[in-house]
Order: C-alpha cells, then sequence, then structure tokens
C-alpha cells in the first residue's frame, strides 16, 4: 500500500532527468536513443526517525523489495535498456526515499526535416505513473529548470553530430472518462551538427549544377558535351537514392535539400533536352551544307560535259568533210554558227542556274547554325537567372 496516513492523501513524487549522452538519432525510424540518469524521490510516512536518538544517522541503504517503490515509467518508450537496476533504495531521516537508475531508452520523436541538416529537433520524454491516478501520485521535480540545464551543458560527454540546446519541464494532465492522470514531460531541443552532410551532400549537388552551367561553353558540335551532361544526371540521380536512405517516407514536408536534388535534376534534364535540340540542329545545317556542294560540283561536271560536247559541233574539219560528201557547204556553214550560238546560251543558263541554287545551299546552312547558337543563348540565360534566384530562394529558407 501507499506509504500514507490516510488513503485520500497523494504521494508526491519528484522525477529528475538528467540528460547525460545522446547516442543516436534515426530520422528513417523517427527515433532519439539517449543515455540518462533518473532520481526517484517520494515521502514514506511510515520511515521517520530522530538522528540523535540512532547515534547521528541521517540515513541508510535498504533493499528495494523491502519498500513501496513508485511505477514510474517512460511513456514514450519503444526500447527500453540500461544497467542492472541496484538491488537498494537510500532512506532518509525525512522519511523520503530515492532511487538512483541509469537507462538508455529509446523513444519517438516526431521529427521536421523540413530544414535538413539545418534543423533543430524537440524531442520529448514523458513520465507517468502506470496504475496511479493523480489524486494518488503526484509528478514534480526537485530541481528547477535553470539548474537542469546548467548541469546537463557541464556534464554531457556523448554529442555525436547533435548538439545540445536546452532542456525544457512541463506538466499535463490526461483525463479520461473515470481518472486523471498526470504526465511530467522533459522536451530536449537538439541541434545537427551539419559539417559532416554539406561536405558530402550540399556541395556536391552545388558542384554539379556549376558543371551543368559550365558546360554551355563546350561548342556544341562535339559529341562529349552529351555525354558530359548524361554523366552529370546519373551523378545527382545517385544523390537522391543517398536521399531516400536518410530522409523518412512519411515526412509532411518535402526536405529543402531533396526540393534543391529535384529542381537541379529537372534543369539539367531539361539542359540535356536542350543540347540534343542543338546538336540536331547543327547537324541539319551541316546536311544542307554538303547538299550545296554536291550542287555545285554537279555544275561543274554538267560545265565539263558541255565542253565536250563542244568540241564535236564546233569541228570544222568534220563539218568539211560532211560538206564534201553531202555537196552542200554553205548549209554546214550556217548550221555551225546557229548551233554554236543555241551552246553558248545553253551554256550561260546553266551557269546562272547552278550558282543561284548554290548561294541559296549555303544560306539554309548557316540559318540553321545561327538559330541553334541562338537556342543554346537563350537558355544559357533562362538556367543561369533560374539557378541565382532558386539558390537565393534556399538560402532565405534554410537560414532566416
Amino acid at each position: 500500500m501507499r506509504p500514507v496516513s490516510h488513503w485520500n492523501q497523494s504521494t508526491e513524487v519528484k522525477v529528475d532527468m538528467y540528460l547525460m549522452g545522446i547516442l543516436n538519432v534515426d530520422e528513417k525510424s523517427q527515433t532519439v536513443t539517449t543515455f540518462i540518469t533518473l532520481s526517484v524521490m517520494w515521502n514514506n510516512k511510515f520511515l521517520k526517525w530522530d538522528p540523535s536518538a540512532f547515534c547521528g544517522i541521517h540515513y541508510f541503504t535498504v533493499p528495494r523489495e523491502k519498500l513501496w517503490k513508485p511505477d514510474i515509467v517512460i511513456h514514450d518508450n519503444i526500447y527500453y535498456s540500461g544497467a542492472p537496476n541496484a538491488p537498494y533504495a537510500m532512506t532518509f531521516s525525512t522519511g523520503d526515499s530515492q532511487m538512483v537508475d541509469s537507462y538508455r531508452p529509446t523513444t519517438t520523436c516526431n521529427m521536421d526535416l523540413y530544414k535538413f541538416p539545418f534543423d533543430t529537433q524537440t524531442c520529448p520524454i514523458t513520465f507517468r505513473s502506470m496504475a496511479h491516478t493523480m489524486a494518488e501520485i503526484v509528478l514534480s521535480t526537485h530541481t528547477s529548470t535553470k539548474d537542469m540545464n546548467a548541469f546537463v551543458k557541464k556534464s554531457m560527454t556523448l554529442q555525436g553530430e547533435w548538439k545540445f540546446v536546452s532542456i525544457n519541464i512541463t506538466k499535463a494532465i490526461y483525463p479520461t472518462e473515470y481518472f486523471v492522470y498526470q504526465h511530467l514531460i522533459y522536451t530536449i531541443t537538439l541541434k545537427r551538427t551539419p559539417l559532416l552532410y554539406i561536405m558530402n551532400l550540399v556541395v556536391p549537388i552545388i558542384f554539379f549544377l556549376i558543371l551543368d552551367l559550365a558546360s554551355f561553353f563546350i561548342s556544341e558540335a562535339r559529341g562529349e558535351k552529351l555525354g558530359f551532361k548524361v554523366t552529370i544526371l546519373l551523378s545527382i540521380s545517385v544523390l537522391l537514392l543517398i536521399f531516400q536512405d536518410i530522409l523518412p517516407s512519411t515526412s509532411k514536408n518535402l526536405p529543402l535539400i531533396a526540393l534543391l536534388c529535384i529542381v537541379i535534376f529537372i534543369l539539367t534534364g531539361l539542359s540535356l533536352l536542350e543540347t540534343m535540340v542543338v546538336s540536331f540542329l547543327v547537324d541539319l545545317d551541316g546536311c544542307v551544307d554538303e547538299d550545296g556542294k554536291a550542287s555545285s560540283k554537279t555544275g561543274t561536271d554538267a560545265k565539263q560535259d558541255a565542253g565536250c560536247q563542244q568540241e564535236p559541233v564546233g569541228n570544222p574539219d568534220s563539218c568539211l568533210e560532211r560538206t564534201e560528201e553531202e555537196n552542200s557547204g554553205a548549209e554546214c556553214l550556217s548550221d555551225r554558227s546557229q548551233l554554236g550560238q543555241i551552246l553558248e546560251e545553253v551554256k550561260a543558263f546553266r551557269h546562272t542556274w547552278f550558282s543561284t541554287k548554290t548561294q541559296q545551299g549555303m544560306r539554309k546552312a548557316g540559318y540553321w547554325k545561327r538559330l541553334a547558337r541562338r537556342i543554346d543563348n537563350i537558355y544559357f540565360c533562362f538556367y543561369l537567372i533560374t539557378t541565382v534566384a532558386f539558390l537565393g530562394f534556399m538560402y532565405i529558407k534554410w537560414f532566416c
């Protein structure tokens, strides 16, 4: 039975939790593992004595199974481990009894990873009585919040990647249909040390973005530009897979660092598509240029063919032979003069036609190359402005 003189009297239990270290913070499972020293003190009305009547003895130890002990547990604990409980409890002449134990509890913590890795988390550790209501056990603390913070900052040795900021002590009342229960809540505020994540995640993703911007200075006629952008896109995909293993899938808000990777991934993908379009236009310009050269060569061949045809027509010896055979010399000379004039007109027309077509082919080739260069410049300006604006937005969200 509770050690009170009357059953309707409540027992005040003082619960002091001293945070000694932060062992692990698991963002994926939303849990935090700490190392704590727990002091539970209560008053036993039937264990009081006068020290002067007992040789000046102010306290002594007694086996725990001989005493009534409050059933104080951690409400939000999912895994409870620690050193074996000491077999003794300390009893003072004033009637106070105290138990001190060390635990390594793993408690739930609803984390907000929106500003990861520059985030600050608040994780509560709640103490309550399982069987006794607020009318029977009243929870309180022996140490004030100010003294608790000073002691934790002085004695904490295990922090890892997390830095202790403060601890706050509050009380909460949870009424049910028949009873009212009281909770004592220790809210621990932790701040992440982001240096490791900056070096392994933030710096590489920014460096990939800079490399993608620098790739615009590579000539679009070279094939390595396309392969270079594909490599950057695959590297960002690897970082996204790493984030999948770190960040929880049940987060309400998308973390800013994941948003950074997604936006850079989209910009790099659009840059890859733009490079493919520019390469296609450059190749198209090359094809048109080859057609123009082929047309020019055809015109030259035609001139040579026309020249070859000119010699038999303009040969006077063959004409004289035909004149002697047919006895019509005057008619042959007249026909030779007319055919020569017709041949000169045909040669002039063919030369003019082939020259005009060659100039049109050259004009079309320059047009596609200029269009490709113009598209590349416009997208580079859009890419640069979007990147600067987005990085400014990320800075404001992270640090302001």
